[in-house]
């Protein structure tokens, strides 16, 4: 999945070489939760999640 893999968006503070991503993919349903740019997220190896495997999410905004 990860080859096919088009990124559609990428949220994420990308100043930061250590922030995390979040990166999808529109036109297959499933996106990426990786450290580090979108440019390279394919070299971590994240898992490929699809939209229809998750069923709650909870978001947690931690600032110094």
């Amino acid at each position: 999945m990860l080859e096919q893999f088009r990124v559609t968006k990428a949220w994420g503070v990308k100043k930061y070489r250590t922030a995390m991503q979040f990166i999808y993919d529109e036109a297959h349903r499933c996106f990426v939760v990786v450290e580090g740019p979108e440019e390279t997220f394919r070299e971590r190896e994240p898992y490929v999640i699809r939209f229809d495997q998750v069923n709650s999410v909870a978001l947690e905004v931690d600032e110094y």
